[in-house]
C-alpha cells in the first residue's frame, strides 16, 4: 500500500479524491471536476457572463466528454429501467409543447419554449450522469460530505446578508428568499451528516457548531417551506440512522445538545426579529387568512383547470403564466386581479407539471419518482446496515425537497435532478452490490 507523506488533514483531503473504483476509473481531474460540480449545484451563485448559464453547464459537460468518449466500457443494462422512464418523460415533455400545435388553436411556439424542453433535456442527461457516477465509482460519500460543506457556507451567507442589511426573510442580491428556502430544503440534513463521517471528535465539535449557524440561518430566512423541508428531512434521516445503526444513542448523545443551542440562541434575537420569528410562526395557526398560502390555493385551482382543459398535452411546457382561465378567489383575495394572478407562478412544482404536459409529461414523472421513494429506501437500509451510511441523507434530502415542492415551483433547476440521479445511482449500486458474490 502506497503512503502518502503528508499531515494527517492533507492525506485525508487526498483520500476525498483519489479512491479506488469498483467498477469504472475516472482521472482526477473528472473526479475533481465533479465534486466542483455538485459545489456549485448546492451554491448556484455564478453565472457565465453574457450567456446567462450556470457555471455547472460546463463542468457537466466536461465530465461527460471523460465518461463517454473516452476508450471505457461502461455497462448500461443496470440503468435500463432509468432510460426507458427518462425517456418517455422527455417524449412526454416533447409531445405536451408539439402536441398543442394540433390541438389548442392560436397555439404558439417560442424559442424560449424550446430552450426550456433543451434545459429538461440537460437535466435528464445530469439525472443519468448522476446515477452512473455514484453507482459504479466511490465517490458518493465524498459527494455528500462537499454538499455538506456547501450548503454550510450557503448558511453563513444568509446569516450575513441578513446581519449586515438587515434582510432577514427578504430577498437578497445573491438569491431570492425562496431559492435560499429550496437550497436549504435539499441539501442542509448532508450538514447533519457531516458530524456522522468522521470520528475524531474537534471535527464532531466543529460540525455541530456549523450546523447550528447553518439552523439559525434557516430559521431566520423564514421560509416556511423550508422549515417543514428541512425538518421532514432531518426527522427522516435520524430515524433510518437509528434504525440501521447500533449504539446510535451512546455514541451520539452530543446531538441531543443541538435544541438546546439553537433555542439560547433564539432567546439572545433582538426583540423586533423576535417578534418577526413569532409572527410568522403564528402563520401556520392561521394559514386560511394568510395571502401567500391562499394565493398558492389559486395557483392549484388554476393547475387544475388547466389539466382539465386538455388531460393529455396539459397547456405546454413553460405555458402556464400565459394561459388564461377563471379564477374564484376565497374570501381573503376578494377584489384582485384575475388578470394579475394569471401570471404568477404556479408555486407548486407538482401543479406546474401536471398544468403543462398533462398525463403525457406527469405519468412517466410519477413513475420515476415512486420507484426512487420505494426502491430507494430499501437500497439505502440494505446499504446502511451494510456500513455505508452516506445514502441516508440523500434519500432523506429527495423526500424533505419533495415536500418543499407543494409550495414552490422548483423542478426547474439542476439541483432536483442531481439528487434524483444520486438516489438512482444508490439504488442501482445497492443491486451491483447484492448480485456480486463476495470473496474471501
Amino acid at each position: 500500500m502506497t503512503r502518502f507523506n503528508k499531515t494527517s488533514l492533507e492525506h485525508s483531503l487526498l483520500d476525498l479524491v483519489v479512491t479506488t473504483s469498483p467498477n469504472i476509473s475516472l482521472s482526477l481531474f473528472t473526479r475533481i471536476l465533479f465534486l466542483l460540480f455538485s459545489v456549485f449545484v448546492a451554491a448556484p451563485f455564478i453565472d457565465i457572463p453574457l450567456l446567462g448559464l450556470s457555471i455547472t453547464a460546463p463542468l457537466f459537460a466536461l465530465i461527460c466528454f471523460d465518461l463517454y468518449l473516452s476508450p471505457r466500457k461502461i455497462g448500461f443494462k443496470p440503468f435500463a429501467l432509468w432510460l426507458i422512464i427518462i425517456y418517455f418523460f422527455g417524449i412526454g415533455l416533447t409531445l405536451s409543447l408539439f402536441g398543442n400545435l394540433v390541438f389548442t388553436p392560436q397555439y404558439l411556439i417560442t424559442g424560449d419554449d424550446i430552450t426550456q424542453l433543451i434545459r429538461y433535456a440537460y437535466w435528464l442527461l445530469v439525472f443519468f450522469t448522476t446515477a452512473v457516477i455514484i453507482a459504479l465509482t466511490d465517490l458518493g460519500k465524498t459527494t455528500v460530505i462537499v454538499l455538506g460543506i456547501t450548503v454550510v457556507g450557503v448558511g453563513l451567507l444568509r446569516l450575513y446578508d441578513g446581519l449586515a442589511f438587515s434582510n432577514f426573510g427578504l430577498d437578497t442580491e445573491l438569491l431570492t428568499k425562496n431559492v435560499y428556502g429550496i437550497q436549504f430544503s435539499i441539501f442542509s440534513v448532508c450538514g447533519v451528516y457531516l458530524y456522522f463521517s468522521t470520528k475524531k471528535s474537534i471535527l464532531k465539535i466543529l460540525y455541530i457548531i456549523l450546523y447550528i449557524i447553518l439552523l439559525l440561518s434557516i430559521i431566520l430566512n423564514f421560509s416556511r417551506g423550508s422549515w417543514v423541508g428541512v425538518g421532514v428531512s432531518t426527522s427522516l434521516f435520524l430515524t433510518i440512522y437509528i434504525f440501521t445503526q447500533r449504539k446510535f444513542l451512546q455514541a451520539n448523545l452530543a446531538l441531543f445538545l443541538i435544541p438546546i443551542l439553537i433555542s439560547l440562541a433564539i432567546i439572545l434575537f433582538p426583540q423586533d426579529l423576535l417578534n418577526l420569528l413569532n409572527a410568522r410562526i403564528g402563520t401556520f395557526q392561521q394559514l386560511e387568512e394568510d395571502a401567500s398560502f391562499v394565493t398558492r390555493e389559486v395557483m392549484v385551482q388554476k393547475s387544475l383547470t388547466i389539466f382539465n382543459q386538455n388531460p393529455l398535452f396539459g397547456a405546454g411546457l413553460r405555458h402556464f403564466t400565459t394561459t388564461d382561465v377563471d379564477l374564484i378567489f376565497p374570501s381573503r383575495l376578494r377584489g384582485r386581479s384575475v388578470v394579475r394572478f394569471n401570471n404568477f407562478s404556479a408555486h407548486n412544482s407538482y401543479g406546474a407539471l401536471l398544468a403543462e404536459t398533462g398525463l403525457s409529461g406527469m405519468l412517466p414523472y410519477l413513475c420515476l419518482v415512486g420507484l426512487l421513494a420505494t426502491r430507494g429506501l430499501i437500497a439505502v437500509i440494505s446499504l446502511a446496515r451494510n456500513g455505508e451510511t452516506w445514502p441516508i441523507p440523500i434519500y432523506a434530502a429527495m423526500i424533505g425537497m419533495s415536500i418543499h415542492f407543494w409550495s414552490i415551483t422548483g423542478l426547474g433547476s439542476t439541483g432536483p435532478w442531481f439528487i434524483y440521479g444520486i438516489v438512482c445511482g444508490i439504488i442501482t449500486r445497492s443491486q451491483i452490490v447484492t448480485a456480486t458474490p463476495i470473496s474471501h
